[in-house]
């Protein structure tokens, strides 16, 4: 619980230092284990929820960034912000012991930068970026 909470707090103060006053919530799904049907349980500030409801919780939440993958507009999380965030989110998740999901999240990484059309040494920087990313999760895992 300290981890995901701690992470939580982290990725709030990425967030504020880029502009973004967003609260950020702590959610576990717990697999197997004995939950309440209907309500979430917190501990230590952390959201429990049964694995099967998370993505129902998470899409009944208010939003609060409007992200944007149109360089275009100047809504959503700067390009710096999300780099930093989808990494520290792929370390979220080897901490947590699933590498899989790590290396999903840094594929996403990759893929939203290529979708945004950036500049190609840009891109090299970020691909560079996730896959040093990569290579240290696999290492400490």
């Amino acid at each position: 619980m300290k981890a995901a909470a701690f992470e939580a707090r982290r990725v709030a103060e990425l967030l504020r230092a880029a502009g973004w006053t967003v609260p950020v919530t702590a959610v576990v799904a717990v697999h197997g284990a004995r939950l309440p049907r209907r309500g979430t349980l917190t501990v230590s500030g952390v959201t429990l929820l049964r694995a099967g409801r998370v993505c129902g919780w998470i899409l009944c939440r208010p939003a609060r960034v409007e992200t944007t993958l149109d360089p275009g507009t100047d809504a959503g999380v700067d390009n710096i912000t999300l780099n930093e965030t989808m990494r520290r989110l792929a370390r979220a998740h080897a901490r947590a012991g699933d590498l899989k999901e790590a290396d999903i999240v840094l594929d996403q990484l990759v893929d939203a930068f290529r979708d945004k059309d950036v500049p190609a040494p840009v891109l090299a920087t970020i691909v560079e970026q996730a896959e040093t990313a990569r290579a240290q999760l696999h290492e400490h895992a």
